[in-house]
């Protein structure tokens, strides 16, 4: 199978099972966040949306219809060597986690879970990204829903309080799964793409950090609907601090939110991270946070 109909399988799996879930939405929203995808696929802007769109039309079709477009994706991704629960989430009976549709699709499940089978599914996708930290938060950060996939998980990490391991894949995030140096190192990396500079590192960095920091301010992705109760005070403090003893970095002040530690500790003047890579790494940020 060829490289151009790798691209074309993954772009299927990122945007048909939002837009299946996402039956009401807005065909435009679904579209504009996809788009990035597109682009880091290198696929031409105009055949981009010619896709997305037919993806988004076919995706909210009848119920057999979407059986059968999930048949033809399975049959694509055996065809190159992708997982099939990565493909067809009903099909996940024993979790694999090749895939960032694998890992949004396990996530989403960990609220109706019982308390072992959540805390073993919890211990597999902190694994996921201690593994591949910079493929997943790009993967999430580039895709639909990815923030709500990403605030779901922090959450159910907040809510067993399991934050030492959530400051533990922070630091594998910002530091691209280096164990030595500084993460300013790794943000400050800049790639070139169709003729202007950009910073990946920074930018899904931001992203990971945004989702937790979002979640320990209370802008949790899944509060309104389960009732969840938000992180207090000293949840919030406790998981700074956390990240703060991670990274070396002084700690949060008493009033200070989560946001404003991160930014400040990741970005000012402090940090050695270059004003433009700083950029980047609010603007995913934000797109987390928001």
């Amino acid at each position: 199978m060829g490289f151009r109909s790798l691209m074309l399988i993954k772009l299927f799996m990122v945007v048909g099972p939002a837009a299946a879930i996402c039956g009401n939405c807005d065909d435009h929203l679904l579209l504009r966040e996809a788009l990035p995808t597109c682009r880091r696929l290198l696929l031409p802007p105009e055949l981009c949306e010619g896709i997305l769109q037919g993806v988004v039309e076919g995706a909210k079709l009848e119920s057999f219809v979407m059986r059968r477009f999930n048949v033809l994706l399975v049959v694509m991704g055996l065809a190159s060597g992708i997982h099939t629960a990565a493909v067809v989430p009903g099909m996940a009976q024993s979790v694999s986690l090749e895939s960032t549709e694998a890992f949004r699709q396990s996530v989403l499940s960990l609220e109706a879970m019982p308390a072992e089978e959540r805390q073993k599914r919890l211990d597999l996708l902190g694994s996921a990204i201690i593994e591949n930290p910079v493929a997943l938060s790009d993967d999430l950060e580039a895709s639909v829903g990815g923030r709500m996939v990403l605030r779901t998980y922090v959450q159910a990490m907040v809510e067993d309080r399991r934050l030492s391991d959530l400051a533990e894949q922070l630091f594998a995030v910002m530091h691209a799964k280096q164990t030595a140096g500084r993460f300013a190192e790794v943000l400050n990396r800049n790639e070139r793409q169709d003729g202007s500079v950009w910073y990946p590192y920074a930018e899904q960095a931001g992203f990971f950090a945004g989702g937790i920091a979002a979640v320990l301010d209370g802008k949790s992705a899944t509060r309104r609907e389960s009732g969840a109760s938000l992180p207090g005070k000293d949840t919030r403090q406790e998981a700074t601090l956390l990240v703060a003893r991670r990274f070396d970095l002084e700690p949060p002040g008493q009033e200070e939110t989560a946001a404003e530690w991160m930014m400040e500790a990741f970005t000012g003047s402090r940090s050695e991270v270059s004003t433009p890579a700083a950029q980047w790494f609010e603007k995913g940020f934000l797109k987390a946070y928001r």
